[in-house]
């Protein structure tokens, strides 16, 4: 019965470090905006692509096939302008903007 959990924690150990990469990886793809107002019913997707097309407009490929998911973090709490998190399709396009 001990080496069964002894080879049970090793094996859960073995996986959440899998997973982590796996985290790391994929918020590689992600792009992180501080300071752009939050507005009542706002569509944070469409801010968020006509921000990126007036920073950097000859990118090749368009906005709206470029990003996938744009959302604010955390809770609403009186005037604390929140963080949005903007996933990519794809990682060389998230790069274009780690520069930027």
């Amino acid at each position: 019965m001990d080496l069964d959990l002894s080879v049970l924690k090793k094996e859960n150990k073995e996986l959440r470090s899998r997973i982590g990469e796996l985290d790391r990886y994929k918020r590689r793809w992600n792009l992180r905006i501080k300071g752009l107002p939050e507005k009542q019913n706002e569509n944070t997707r469409k801010e968020v692509i006509s921000l990126l097309s007036k920073i950097a407009p000859g990118v090749p490929w368009e906005m709206e096939d470029a990003v996938d998911l744009v959302d604010r973090i955390g809770r609403k709490e009186g005037n604390r302008m929140r963080q949005i998190i903007s996933v990519f399709k794809e990682n060389t396009q998230r790069s274009i903007w780690a520069t930027v």
